[in-house]
């Protein structure tokens, strides 16, 4: 069982989950931990089983294996109206014949509707009306005033907005969040995502967050659990993920472009395979291995030092030089390699393509892989 090293009380538990369509394994023996207030991003290509474990986790799905424990409590057969999770979705599912307020109080409304006594617990549990409810989350979610407009003067912030008070209203116990930015465009996600990681450290909420883009996962999530073909290969804080991907897919998904097969020659010398390239000396444990070559371990030399360094020189040719966020990212193929190796590095320079250039790597830098 992974468990979030130093954390509370667990809220969530997995436990050898597993779902499949048919004779299709979508998830496979899952087992997780999410620690109360605790925010968990769900992260992994298109296929992986991210959504399809949430609707597992809301009982939208049934199981073919494991269990599922909320609070201590096993949730086999607990309908989803009973289980204390807000749902919150990328397509928002707002009513659009509804206010912004009826929307908001659909969740506390439909509960009295189907369980009269869950009613009255979550209205001592609340502490208030469902008017002063709705009040507080919309206040709570920069939206004070909206209560009377309609669906459809709102624009895709405000939307979410509503949705995410809506899906907080019955204080749920988990709340869950299925790609709930995707649809939006990049300032403004930048945004909410600033405002939910906020809001979600304030209510002290536990949340479970589906997303397939990493950099999301990253500026949310307290740990990033990372899946791929319905099991769960990585789990850790995103500084631990960034720093030890742990393995080939792991660093890909995460955006690390330069994953190059080293190995040692008897003199110890570190020769770049793809390449057929000395490097320099071993650094890593014997035998041949994948590393991450971090984009700011490449260094371009100017010509003077192409010629004295020590440090076994990479020559190549510029084949792209894009600008971003203050820094150019540049893309060469190397010499003599007989194939297309490529580097990536990063500098403030901007160069054309076709330009030479000569690289030198900074071994201390190297992120050794798993086989």
């Amino acid at each position: 069982m992974l468990t979030p090293e130093g954390s509370g009380r667990p809220k969530l538990v997995l436990d050898d989950v597993s779902v499949a369509y048919g004779d299709q394994t979508v998830v496979a023996g899952i087992d997780l931990t999410v620690a109360a207030g605790e925010k968990l991003a769900v992260v992994g290509p298109s296929g992986s089983g991210k959504s399809t474990l949430l609707r597992a986790i809301a009982g939208l799905e049934p199981l073919t294996g494991g269990r599922i424990l909320l609070d201590g409590q096993d949730l086999s057969g607990v309908a989803t109206h009973r289980r204390g999770v807000g749902l919150m979705f990328q397509d928002h599912a707002l009513f659009p014949h509804l206010s912004v307020a009826d929307n908001v109080a659909y969740g506390l409304r439909h509960g009295r509707a189907s369980d009269g006594r869950a009613s009255a617990d979550g209205a001592r549990r609340l502490g208030a009306t469902v008017g002063e409810r709705v009040q507080e989350m919309l206040a709570l979610v920069g939206l004070d005033g909206f209560g009377a407009r309609s669906i459809d003067q709102l624009s895709g912030g405000e939307a979410q907005r509503v949705a995410l008070a809506r899906a907080l209203a019955p204080a749920p116990s988990l709340l869950m969040l299925d790609e709930p930015l995707g649809s939006l465009d990049r300032v403004l996600r930048e945004q909410l995502v600033s405002d939910l990681d906020l809001l979600l450290d304030r209510m002290g909420q536990t949340a479970l967050h589906v997303t397939h883009d990493q950099a999301e996962a990253f500026a949310l999530a307290d740990r990033v659990a990372v899946l791929t073909d319905g099991r769960l290969i990585r789990v850790g804080t995103p500084q631990e993920l960034w720093e030890n991907p742990g393995t080939r897919f792991v660093a890909t998904f995460l955006g690390r472009p330069n994953i190059w097969t080293v190995a040692p020659d008897d003199a110890g010398r570190l020769r770049w395979v793809e390449a057929d390239r000395f490097v320099g000396i071993d650094l890593l444990p014997v035998g041949a291995a994948e590393v991450v070559v971090p984009v700011d371990a490449i260094r371009a030399l100017d010509t003077a030092e192409s010629r004295t360094t020590a440090d076994h020189p990479l020559s190549g040719t510029v084949m792209s030089s894009q600008f971003h966020q203050g820094r150019y990212r540049h893309r060469v193929e190397l010499d003599g390699t007989g194939s297309e190796a490529t580097a990536v590095w990063v500098d403030g320079v901007r160069r054309r393509i076709g330009d030479p250039v000569s690289l030198t790597v900074d071994l201390s830098s190297l992120i050794p892989l798993r086989r």
